[in-house]
């Protein structure tokens, strides 16, 4: 297929606000982006040995992990091999990108392992994650920060034209990782930290990922507690460096009902969603409501440890200059 007609049918299937610039997609026959292979091995392997590959690690982590059987029929399939997005109407690869969404979190955390980049090379190469799922594929990747897994991951992300990492292209939200990718370098959780107060959309992605690993943890705990960890400690770090005197009220209204939410829902990694919370209450004042309904959901839970129960409400009712020890809606919590 010439570069020219997989730009043409591309241009029919990508979102405009989202999607890099189809007309510098390349289809160099001498490279093939790939997160295993440098770029002129992989142009080497054709798609039969790219899916025996990936078809072999996705097998492996099927007997690691039951809930990868469910994606077999979609991606690793006699069927799957043989889509091919361009073909596809908008609606249709809105439906695999959804599918994707689901399947990359849970592949990421065996991204470690070489079953997890087998399996994730065949979506690269059949189905272009890295150009047509850019945000579940990168954001895949963060928690590989300072490995050499994420630079080379940065290095096939939109594409490897210069183009998608110029500064007009307005579409490509990954543009504040350009400098690292030029550098080829690996990327510290501060400099996530300034982006996060640069940029509450990021903030809004890095807790969207935290909630995905957290309905992930209900069933595989193991396996998504590092993917917690990272998203915990970055979303408290960013609430520790906003400016004082307070935490924005924007972030208030977007953060308060999801912890509302999650500590009425979430058993598994309760623990996180309390220490989100104490670091909030530490640089913010909540209005009485939100106190109260936080205290009953916190005192309700018989959850273990009890210790960290007690000292998130103490943090919650010292912290906040609205409560005072004699109120009586407190002593009915």
């Amino acid at each position: 297929m010439t570069t020219s007609s997989l730009s043409a049918q591309l241009a029919t299937i990508y979102d405009p606000t989202q999607a890099p610039d189809v007309q510098y997609l390349r289809q160099d026959s001498k490279l093939r982006e790939s997160i295993l292979f440098d770029p002129r091995d992989a142009a080497d392997l054709d798609n039969d040995e790219i899916f025996a590959l990936g078809l072999a690690g996705f097998t492996e982590l099927c007997s690691l992990c039951g809930r990868f059987q469910q994606y077999e029929e979609d991606f690793f399939s006699q069927h799957a091999k043989l889509i091919r997005r361009t073909d596809l109407t908008r609606e249709e690869n809105g439906r695999i990108s959804q599918r994707l969404s689901e399947l990359l979190p849970l592949l990421s955390c065996f991204y470690l392992q070489d079953c997890g980049l087998k399996a994730l090379e065949w979506l690269i190469r059949n189905f272009h994650v890295h150009l047509m799922d850019m945000d579940a594929f990168i954001g895949g990747f963060l928690l590989y920060h300072e490995t050499p897994l994420f630079p080379k991951a940065l290095s096939i992300l939109g594409g490897m034209t210069d183009h998608e990492w110029d500064d007009s292209n307005t579409r490509n939200k990954w543009l504040f990782l350009r400098q690292i990718r030029k550098q080829k370098g690996n990327l510290n959780r501060s400099f996530l930290v300034k982006r996060c107060l640069a940029d509450f959309g990021f903030v809004q992605f890095v807790e969207k990922l935290h909630s995905r690993f957290l309905d992930l943890s209900c069933k595989y705990d193991s396996i998504v507690s590092n993917w917690v960890s990272f998203t915990t400690v970055l979303i408290m770090e960013y609430f520790h460096a906003i400016p004082s005197p307070s935490i924005p009220d924007n972030v208030l209204l977007y953060f308060v009902p999801l912890i509302i939410e999650a500590l009425n829902r979430t058993k598994s990694y309760f623990s996180s969603y309390l220490m989100i919370l104490t670091q909030l209450c530490c640089k913010s004042q909540l209005s009485k409501d939100a106190i109260y309904q936080l205290l009953t959901i916190l005192l309700s839970q018989s959850l273990q440890p009890k210790e960290q129960i007690v000292l998130a409400c103490i943090v919650l009712v010292e912290s906040q200059d609205c409560i005072e020890g004699g109120d009586e809606k407190l002593g009915e919590c």
